[in-house]
């Protein structure tokens, strides 16, 4: 688990952002995905950004994965958890310009459905 206070500066392609959420990051070394908890500051539970990306490694106090454009959207609401698959456009041009493999698209498209699954089963890391 990695967390990070409200104001933290992200560097993006788009330059830089900084997150209004504390945040608490999971990330795995065997699932092709991260799920990143967002809290706001003196309100709570916002939901989660889920990365849909290589496994995790870990090299001493290092954390590095590959994002492969493709996300979910978790939201935390009154009724519930609603979810919403985000970037597909993004993924696309990506697996065309970096000519993804069929099995690597695979493995994308089965870790959304997997963060689906998790979310509808209310399972770690969606049971708070």
């Amino acid at each position: 688990m990695v967390e990070t206070a409200a104001g933290l500066e992200v560097a993006t392609t788009r330059g830089p952002w900084h997150s209004p959420y504390d945040t608490l990051g999971h990330y795995w070394t065997e699932r092709w995905f991260n799920a990143i908890r967002l809290e706001e500051p003196g309100k709570g539970l916002f939901g989660w950004y889920c990365n849909i990306a290589t496994p995790a490694k870990l090299d001493g106090d290092d954390l590095s994965y590959v994002d492969l454009q493709l996300d979910v959207r978790v939201y935390a609401e009154a009724a519930g958890l609603r979810y919403e698959v985000l970037d597909e456009d993004e993924f696309e041009a990506a697996r065309a310009r970096f000519r993804y493999p069929n099995e690597l698209v695979a493995r994308c498209r089965g870790a959304v459905d997997e963060v689906i699954a998790l979310v509808t089963a209310r399972a770690f890391p969606f049971n708070a």
